[in-house]
């Protein structure tokens, strides 16, 4: 009976490790880390990527990110102008920007801002 047993939780911690495995190798270990950091950091988005003269990518976890663009471009001085798919347009004096949000998966949108808008995280 022993025998059995232990040969049960020998699969058991093998069919656990195998889904672990699975679940990092389709998710990505950097990205784990940034869903991470966007837990246990409090904050509604945080800057997971940017490359200078280009653009900044960020992550969230909000319902409605673009009430959340919105809001954090307003603070900024940015008007919002108009929407086309997933671009949200913004004006300020003569320039515009366009910051465009994509469903990453179920539960997180990957927010792109070009790098001459600033930062918008807190």
């Amino acid at each position: 009976m022993a025998k059995i047993f232990r040969l049960f939780a020998a699969i058991v911690i093998l069919l656990v490790i195998v889904i672990v495995v699975s679940f990092i190798s389709h998710i990505g270990i950097d990205n784990l880390r940034h869903i991470y950091a966007l837990h246990t950091s409090g904050q509604q988005l945080i800057m997971i990527e940017e490359t200078e003269n280009v653009d900044t990518k960020y992550i969230t976890r909000e319902d409605q990110p673009a009430e959340l663009v919105k809001d954090r471009m307003s603070r900024m001085g940015w008007t919002f102008a108009d929407q086309e798919g997933a671009g949200y347009i913004f004006t300020k004096d003569q320039e515009r920007a366009i910051i465009t949000i994509k469903k990453w998966n179920r539960n997180y949108y990957i927010i792109t801002v070009p790098y001459d808008v600033g930062r918008i995280s807190e």
